[in-house]
């Protein structure tokens, strides 16, 4: 026997998926004449027992002595199995209601993980609620006990349904269909702060200061102080606040008919 090695150092491996962060050394050689040289994947003989920087998948390595006697070993460098992160797709949120931002791993990170999010909230949560949402894009990053590192973000806006139904026309004539001028809202609509209706002359027949949308009580009945008024172009003048606290104004009219 010229010279043998146990050539390979246990584990073998790389520490991330696509990494060339292998490594390789020889742990022990019997028989032959120092000093030894060693080449790497049919490259050439250098004064070295170990490499690093390899790259996963099948090596050859052979080991010279001072005579020439040469010993080859084939070793496999095996790497962690490729995982990422997702955040799912973007997505838009009712102001005001809750949503829960959720890292889904796929694949098989390597140990424990460790998660940062960009707002430097929560940390190592994989599930994280938002009581109340506001438009922003949020990046979680995920990192293993090997070092490797995934990312991904999800933008979330918030809609706020500002939609306002004022009726332009109404018949107050008491038959149970459209007997009031009643102000709707979808759910954007905190308060109606004011609600002012003038007849054709500038004067103001009707008021009423912060209600609700849709609630009858507020309702204007075609009156003025107990007494009906004759058909006819009303105008109104509306101030209302957004469930934001941002405030419109809307000037109309509506059409009274008996």
């Amino acid at each position: 026997m010229c010279l043998q090695m146990d050539a390979v150092e246990q584990p073998i491996r790389s520490d991330g998926f696509g990494q060339q962060n292998g490594s390789v050394a020889i742990s022990s050689i019997q028989g032959g004449v120092a000093p030894w040289t060693s080449a790497l994947d049919q490259g050439s003989f250098q004064n070295t027992l170990s490499f690093t920087g390899l790259e996963a998948g099948a090596h050859e390595l052979v080991i010279s002595d001072q005579n020439g006697c040469t010993q080859q070993e084939n070793f496999i460098i095996t790497e962690p199995q490729d995982w990422y992160i997702d955040l799912g797709a973007d997505t838009v949120v009712a102001f005001g209601q809750p949503y829960t931002l959720a890292i889904e791993v796929i694949g098989q990170p390597y140990g424990m993980l460790q998660v940062n999010w960009s707002d430097d909230q929560c940390a190592n949560c994989l599930l994280r609620p938002l009581e109340s949402p506001s438009a922003i894009t949020y990046e979680a990053i995920v990192t293993d006990e090997n070092g490797c590192e995934h990312a991904d973000e999800i933008k979330i806006d918030v809609f706020i349904d500002r939609n306002l139904y004022i009726p332009n026309v109404f018949s107050p004539n008491d038959d149970q269909v459209n007997d009031y001028f009643t102000i709707s809202s979808a759910s954007g609509i905190k308060m109606i702060e004011e609600l002012t209706i003038y007849d054709r002359w500038g004067t103001f027949v009707f008021q009423q200061f912060n209600f609700l949308p849709d609630d009858p009580t507020y309702s204007w009945d075609g009156t003025s102080r107990g007494k009906p008024l004759n058909p006819g172009v009303y105008v109104y003048k509306l101030v209302a606040r957004y469930i934001d606290d941002k405030p419109i104004v809307k000037f109309g009219d509506v059409t009274l008919l008996r």
